[in-house]
C-alpha cells in the first residue's frame, strides 16, 4: 500500500505541473515561442535524467537516497506554492521554475523507479496502473474544483510521496550492508560464463535485448513528439493550459481501470503483498499473462490518441474538446511506458533508476522538438490556412493533428509494435524464472541477504573479481562470502555450485509447467 499511495501522491504532483497552468510565451523578434514554461520545466527534468544515468554506484546511491528525498519533495511543494499563489518578478521567471521544480521532480521520478525495480515484475506493473488510476481519480476531483485549498494539496503532495517513500523502501535500504554491499548496477550486464555455449547464448541475448530496448526509447520519444505537437495548440497564450484536464483525468482514470482486468484478481491480490514466488499465478503455463495486461494497454491507449486525431473534426462540431481525449491518451501511453522501462531494466539486468532516466529522458526531449515543431508551424500559417472552415478547424491545428497522428500511428505500427511486447514477455518470463529459482535457492539453504545478492552472478559464472566490481567491495570479502555459500549448501567448489542451481532451476521451471 506504500508504493500506491506514495507513487500516486507523485503522479498527482505532475499532472497538475505539466497540464494545469498558465501558456506562457516568449517572444524571440517576430517570433513568439508558446508554452515556453513547459519546455523550460521538461528540459530542466531531461538535464537531471543525463546526471542521474551519468552516475555510478555510490554517487547515485546518495543522489536518490532516503534523505533528500524529503528535500526534493520540500522543494517541489515550495516551487509550486510559490508558483501557484506569488506574484513576485523572480517567480514569474521561467527558468527559475523549471530549476526549483524540474531538477527534483526528476530525482524523485528516478527514486521511484528505484524503488519500484526492486520488486518482481509481477508486482510492479499492477501497482503502477493502480497508482495511477487512483492518482487520475483524484486529480479528478481537484482539478474540477480548483480553489486555493485543492492547489494547497497538490503543493504538499510531493512530502506526502516522500513520506511513504521512507516507508516503502525501508527493507530496499535495509538491504544495504555495512561493508558497502549495495546493488551495484552497470548498464551493461554482461555475462562471464564458464562454457562456450552460455557465451554464444548471453551474446545473442545481449543483441535482442539492444535492440528491444533501442526500439522502446525511441518509441517513446515519437510518442513525446506527438504529444508536444498537441499541447503547443491546445491552449492560447495567457490562458489555461489545459482546461479539459479534469474529463481527461476521468477518462484516464477509466482507461486504468479498465486495464486492472487485465490482469485480474490473481495478480491484484499479489500486488497487495502476497509473495511472488507463492503466487499460483506463476505457476501458470507461458508468459502469455505477462504480455497481455501490456499489450491491451497499450492497443488501449493508442486508439485513443488515434481516435482523437480522426474525429476531430467531429468532436469540434459537437462541441466535445477533443483535447480531453488525447491527453488520456498520452497520459495512458505514458504509464504503459513506466511500465516498459520497468520491464526494460530487468532486459538488460540494470538498474531501474537508470531505465527510468533513459527512457523519459527520450520521452521529454521528444516532447520538447514537438512543441518547436509545433511554433513554429503556427509561427508559419498560424490561422491563414482556413482550409477546413467548414469544420470549424484551422489549418494550423489539421496540420499538427496529422503530423502528430501519422507520428502515433507509425509508432504503433513499425516502430514499437505488439510483436516486440510479445517478444518482451518471453525474455522476461525466461529471466524471472532464473530470479524465483535463486530465490528458492536462497530460501532452501538459509542464506543471508548478503549471500542472495551474490548467488545469481556466482551461478551465471562471474569470476570473484567482475562480483567485487559489481559491488563495489573488495575480492576477500567476496571469497568469505563464497565460502559461506559452499558450506550451507554442501558443496566444495563454483562448477558444484553451479551444477546445484542448474538442478533447483530445472526442477523449478518443470513446477512451473
Amino acid at each position: 500500500m506504500a508504493y500506491i499511495a506514495g507513487f500516486s501522491s507523485y503522479l498527482l504532483f505532475t499532472f497538475f505541473l505539466l497540464f494545469l497552468g498558465i501558456n506562457r510565451s516568449v517572444a524571440f523578434g517576430s517570433f513568439v515561442l508558446e508554452r515556453a514554461e513547459l519546455i523550460g520545466i521538461l528540459g530542466a527534468f531531461a538535464c537531471s535524467f543525463a546526471v542521474v544515468y551519468a552516475l555510478r554506484g555510490r554517487a547515485r546511491d546518495v543522489l536518490l537516497s532516503r534523505p533528500l528525498i524529503f528535500c526534493y519533495g520540500a522543494l517541489l511543494a515550495i516551487g509550486f506554492f510559490t508558483s501557484r499563489f506569488l506574484d513576485a518578478e523572480i517567480v514569474n521567471n521561467i527558468l527559475f521554475q523549471s530549476l526549483v521544480l524540474g531538477i527534483p521532480g526528476a530525482f524523485m521520478l528516478c527514486s521511484w523507479g528505484k524503488a519500484l525495480g526492486s520488486l518482481a515484475i509481477e508486482q510492479s506493473l499492477p501497482i503502477v496502473f493502480i497508482a495511477s488510476a487512483f492518482a487520475a481519480g483524484v486529480g479528478f476531483i481537484l482539478a474540477a474544483l480548483t480553489n486555493t485549498a485543492t492547489l494547497l494539496i497538490v503543493a504538499i503532495s510531493p512530502l506526502v510521496s516522500a513520506f511513504f517513500f521512507r516507508s516503502a523502501t525501508g527493507a530496499l535500504y535495509a538491504a544495504k550492508n555495512d561493508d558497502g554491499l549495495h546493488e551495484g548496477c552497470e548498464f551493461e550486464s554482461s555475462l562471464e560464463p564458464l562454457a562456450e555455449k552460455r557465451e554464444r547464448d548471453a551474446a545473442r541475448e545481449s543483441d535482442r535485448s539492444n535492440n528491444l530496448t533501442l526500439r522502446i526509447l525511441i518509441g517513446a520519444a515519437v510518442f513525446g513528439v506527438a504529444a508536444g505537437l498537441m499541447e503547443t495548440l491546445g491552449s492560447e497564450p495567457g490562458g489555461a493550459t489545459a482546461p479539459t484536464l479534469p474529463f481527461a483525468l476521468l477518462l484516464f482514470c477509466l482507461y486504468c481501470l479498465a486495464v486492472l482486468q487485465l490482469f485480474g484478481k490473481k495478480f491484484l491480490g499479489q500486488t497487495m503483498g502476497r509473495d511472488a514466488a507463492d503466487s499460483p499465478v506463476v505457476a501458470q503455463k507461458g508468459a502469455a499473462w505477462r504480455s497481455t495486461p501490456l499489450e491491451g494497454a497499450y492497443r488501449l491507449a493508442v486508439l485513443f490518441m488515434i481516435g482523437g486525431f480522426l474525429f476531430l473534426p467531429t468532436l469540434s462540431l459537437a462541441q466535445v474538446d477533443d483535447a480531453a481525449i488525447l491527453l488520456a491518451g498520452y497520459l495512458g501511453i505514458t504509464v504503459v511506458l513506466i511500465s516498459l522501462f520497468l520491464v526494460m531494466a530487468r532486459l538488460r539486468g540494470t538498474c531501474a533508476e537508470l531505465s527510468f532516466a533513459m527512457g523519459f529522458f527520450a520521452l521529454y526531449v521528444g516532447e520538447i522538438i514537438g512543441i518547436i515543431i509545433a511554433n513554429f508551424i503556427d509561427g508559419a500559417w498560424g490561422a491563414s490556412l482556413n482550409i477546413s472552415q467548414a469544420f470549424g478547424v484551422d489549418g494550423a491545428v489539421l496540420i499538427v493533428c496529422s503530423i502528430a497522428g501519422l507520428a502515433v500511428l507509425y509508432d504503433y505500427l513499425f516502430l514499437f509494435t505488439e510483436r516486440d511486447l510479445h517478444a518482451l514477455s518471453v525474455v522476461i518470463a525466461e529471466g524471472d524464472q532464473f530470479e524465483l529459482a535463486c530465490k528458492e535457492f536462497a530460501d532452501r539453504y538459509q542464506l543471508s541477504a548478503r549471500e542472495s545478492q551474490i548467488l545469481p552472478l556466482a551461478l551465471k559464472g562471474r569470476s570473484g573479481e567482475r562480483i567485487a566490481k559489481e559491488f563495489f567491495i573488495s575480492k576477500n570479502t567476496v571469497e568469505t562470502h563464497m565460502r559461506h555459500i559452499y558450506a550451507k549448501c554442501g558443496v566444495s567448489n563454483r562448477q558444484q555450485l553451479i551444477d546445484l542451481g542448474e538442478q533447483i532451476e530445472k526442477s523449478f521451471g518443470q513446477d512451473m509447467r
